[in-house]
């Protein structure tokens, strides 16, 4: 899956703020359909990304039935800056703008409440689960075990490569663990051994 970024301001790829809407487009409309890639919006988060945008990137995707990517409640200061414009958290933002259905992929998700994840699973959004990169932020822990306790989709992920210094899916689950079992040598890939064609192989 390639999501096209929409932010409020100039990016290298897109020098007009909101630009990169119109480079979704072309995205999709080249790639849609395709075998391998599936194209998406990405609007980056709901503190850089006006309603406005916000509710047309959720129109043109359930036309176009595009997924869209897009972080959501991984910051303390989108949390205030939230609450104090529309009294609601950032999922509940979303709500109202259409966004909030299968389509969407909400990265982080570290701020959310009991009442957010009731509406995640009503609207089954799935959420993709950065734990390495949240560590190295020290902004928090997603309650992943909660949201898959209740039935939301979640998967691992890795945010940017600045974000966690990675971008090895197996390196996310291998760090936590390191603490866990007070192992820093993790992961390890234990010797195994196949036939091919009548012939031992080891592999290690």
């Amino acid at each position: 899956m390639v999501g096209q970024t929409i932010l409020n301001f100039p990016a290298p790829d897109a020098p007009e703020p909101y630009g990169g809407l119109a480079l979704a487009r072309k995205l999709i409309a080249d790639f849609r359909g395709g075998p391998l890639i599936t194209p998406a919006f990405a609007p980056h988060a709901p503190y850089t990304v006006d309603a406005a945008h916000l509710r047309e990137i959720a129109g043109v995707s359930a036309e176009l039935d595009a997924p869209v990517m897009i972080h959501l409640a991984e910051m303390t200061e989108e949390m205030t800056s939230l609450r104090c414009d529309y009294g609601m958290t950032p999922v509940e933002c979303l709500d109202p703008l259409g966004l909030l259905n299968r389509r969407l992929i909400a990265a982080h998700c570290i701020f959310v409440n009991d009442t957010d994840i009731a509406l995640m699973k009503e609207r089954d959004v799935g959420v993709a689960h950065a734990l390495v990169a949240n560590i190295k932020s020290a902004k928090g822990v997603a309650p992943a075990l909660k949201m898959y306790n209740q039935g939301l989709r979640i998967g691992l992920a890795t945010d940017g490569p600045m974000s966690g210094n990675t971008l090895d899916i197996i390196d996310q689950i291998a760090r936590v663990h390191r603490v866990l079992l007070l192992d820093s040598q993790l992961p390890r890939h234990a010797p195994r051994s196949r036939q091919m064609n009548g012939v031992e192989i080891s592999n290690i």
